[in-house]
């Protein structure tokens, strides 16, 4: 992962920064997904959630969110066509689990 520093572009960091800010987002939306999972205290429900987890942890999710319309295109362009339809998927995915609005 990318950290910040004073020999990037202020372009570069703000990336950067961004994708940090999305690692610790998901990190979070990670604990609050599970979290009533755990309290059932029934490990094959947790497990569970977690797998349905794992399948859609990507923090650009959490990116995609707070992008404007030209980051977002610029993230799209930077991915094939496999790979836009599986970012959609994840998203499509997440919103379903409440993982993400």
């Amino acid at each position: 992962s990318a950290n910040p520093n004073t020999h990037m572009t202020k372009e570069a960091i703000m990336e950067a920064a961004n994708q940090v800010m999305s690692q610790r987002q998901m990190a979070l939306a990670k604990q609050d997904f599970l979290r009533s999972y755990k309290a059932l205290n029934s490990p094959d429900s947790y497990n569970k959630a977690l797998t349905e987890w794992n399948k859609v942890a990507d923090p650009r999710i959490f990116q995609w969110e707070h992008m404007d319309a030209g980051e977002k295109k610029s993230m799209k362009g930077s991915m094939s066509a496999k790979e836009q339809a599986d970012f959609r998927k994840k998203i499509e995915r997440a919103v379903e689990l409440g993982i993400v609005k």
